[in-house]
């Protein structure tokens, strides 16, 4: 099913998300839980957008830390981090956007993407591209077994343009089997401490060594 999603229905669907969103006051996400497995209510695709009036708990982080960042160093850590991890194993080349294996993963296979804007309304200059690569990615996860995920993105306001990036985390999650074994535990859920079984840099491994890639 994962090989069926085309670059256009995908940019549609976020295209759609995006200017639903962009005039409402508050810190967008679009959300994505593919198969029951990944937390989806309902087997076929569907996206679902959130506005807060504050961030939630991990972009708040990432608002936060990236102030404290700037106001530090006098520059973006966003762009220090693409800086960084450009020259990293965990670097996923030949993308229109800069895709890679964050470092410190939240779930199994995490990949990460810095958007070249901060606010939804930035989105939809590069929603074409993404989409392009998410397709790319996806087929990625598919090769290595793996057809179910959960997908966000962030967004940020335009007070935080100086030194904040919008980004989307893509996780993958075990696929669904007829013992509705979850992938997630107390680990996960209680403590906040992610089992993962791949380590970042063998993620731009396999990501170099498939031949979709």
């Amino acid at each position: 099913m994962v090989r069926s999603f085309t670059r256009d229905q995908i940019k549609d669907a976020f295209m759609a998300q995006a200017r639903t969103m962009e005039d409402q006051p508050g810190y967008v996400s679009i959300n994505w839980n593919f198969l029951p497995s990944a937390g989806a209510s309902l087997p076929h695709p569907h996206l679902q957008g959130l506005v807060d009036p504050v961030p939630g708990t991990l972009p708040m982080k990432y608002i936060s830390g990236s102030q404290d960042y700037f106001l530090q160093h006098g520059r973006s850590w966003w762009l220090d981090l693409c800086r960084s991890e450009a020259a990293s194993e965990r670097f996923l080349d030949g993308l229109n956007l800069f895709w890679y294996a964050h470092p410190v993963p939240v779930g199994e296979k995490e990949i990460r993407c810095v958007l070249p804007g901060v606010t939804v309304s930035d989105f939809k200059d590069s929603v074409g591209s993404f989409a392009n690569d998410l397709v790319r990615v996806l087929d990625f996860y598919q090769d290595i077994g793996h057809g179910a995920w959960n997908l966000s993105v962030f967004f940020g306001q335009d007070t935080e343009r100086e030194y904040f990036s919008a980004f989307a985390i893509l996780i993958a999650r075990i696929n669904p089997n007829p013992l509705s074994t979850s992938d997630t535990a107390f680990m996960e859920r209680l403590h906040l401490e992610p089992v993962v079984l791949t380590l970042p840099e063998d993620i731009g491994r396999l990501w170099r060594n498939n031949s979709r890639s």
